[in-house]
Formats: C-alpha cells, sequence, structure tokens
C-alpha cells in the first residue's frame, strides 16, 4: 500500500511542479506585459486613460495570480501525506492490537483522536469516521475469513459453508424432540 502511495506522491509532485512552472510562466508574461506598457506610456505612444485602464487589469491579474501561486504551494500536495499517515497509524493499530503494551495504546488512542470513556469499570471511547470505517472492515474481514467459514452443523455434523447462514435463524422451526414417557407421571 505505502508503494502505491509513494507512486501517486511521485505523479502529485510531477503535476504541482509543471502546475507551478506554469504560474510562474503567467506571472513573468504579466509582468512583461505590464513593462511594455509602462515604456509605452513613458515613450507617449498611448494616452493617459488607456495607459490607468490596462495597468489596472494588468496589476489585478498579477495579484491573482501571486495570491494563486501562494495557496497552491501552501496546500498542494496535502492529500498525500495524511493518507500515508492512515497507513502507517493502521499497521501501528494491527501491531498494538496483538501486544501488552497498554501505555503504548493509550498514547495511539489519543493519537487518533478519541474521546475515552471510563463508566463501570469499563473503558469505552468513540472514533472518527474513517476508523469506525476501518473497524467495520476489519469485522468484515474476520467475518468472511477462510477459518471462520467452515463451521459444523450440530444436528448431523456436516460442513456449513456460509457462517453468515450459520447465525440465521432456521425458517423451518421445530419443537425439541420429546422423550418417551416425559407427560407420563
Amino acid at each position: 500500500m505505502l508503494e502505491q502511495v509513494e507512486i501517486w506522491e511521485k505523479k502529485e509532485n510531477n503535476s504541482s511542479q509543471s502546475f507551478v512552472q506554469n504560474l510562474k510562466d503567467k506571472q513573468k508574461e504579466n509582468q512583461e506585459k505590464l513593462d511594455k506598457l509602462v515604456s509605452l506610456y513613458l515613450d507617449g505612444d498611448i494616452d493617459k486613460s488607456a495607459y490607468l485602464e490596462n495597468k489596472e487589469r494588468l496589476m489585478r491579474s498579477k495579484v491573482a495570480l501571486h495570491a494563486h501561486r501562494k495557496d497552491f504551494e501552501r496546500k498542494g500536495k496535502n492529500w498525500v501525506e495524511p493518507l500515508r499517515s492512515f497507513i502507517l497509524d493502521t499497521k501501528k493499530a494491527s501491531e498494538l492490537a496483538s501486544s501488552e503494551n497498554y501505555l503504548e495504546m493509550k498514547a495511539f488512542i489519543q493519537k487518533i483522536g478519541t474521546n475515552p470513556n471510563l463508566l463501570d469499570k469499563t473503558i469505552s471511547f468513540s472514533t472518527s469516521p474513517l476508523w469506525d470505517f476501518v473497524a467495520s472492515r476489519k469485522a468484515e474481514a474476520v467475518l468472511f475469513a477462510p477459518t471462520a467459514r467452515t463451521k459444523f452443523c450440530p444436528h448431523n455434523g456436516e460442513a456449513v459453508e456460509s457462517c453468515i447462514l450459520w447465525t440465521l435463524q432456521e425458517s423451518n422451526l421445530r419443537p425439541p424432540d420429546c422423550k418417551t414417557g416425559a407427560l407420563a407421571n
């Protein structure tokens, strides 16, 4: 999974670099237009009203491009690092589940942003929707694991292939077997 994140990060870096380079080129082009406009005005080739109108348009464009570039540099590849962190956290959670290190478990639970409650000597905590999703997927994986699928019927001893069917109530309910003489005193 981490290899795929690395691939996505490289792809994101390449596209980010080309996007930033494109913004830099637009900024440079805008500055060149602004310089030409000033030269034309100083040479007396255009009147003051046309100069001020074009200068205003180019200055707005310059400010917008600068803000867009700064915003992109600040938020650019924002999704890759949280994904990597989440994958590493799930790996750590899996390791902690099989360990006896309660202090490390406590620190991990605090890190993932849970809200622990202690009531009647029982600890419970709520998690974020992302971790609820992980827990539900883990439960499904355990439910459908190959080792959990093979159950044996108590009536005839045959293997029951689906543990979902194993948990469902039978549709043809029968009374328990009667013993001979159960009603006689």
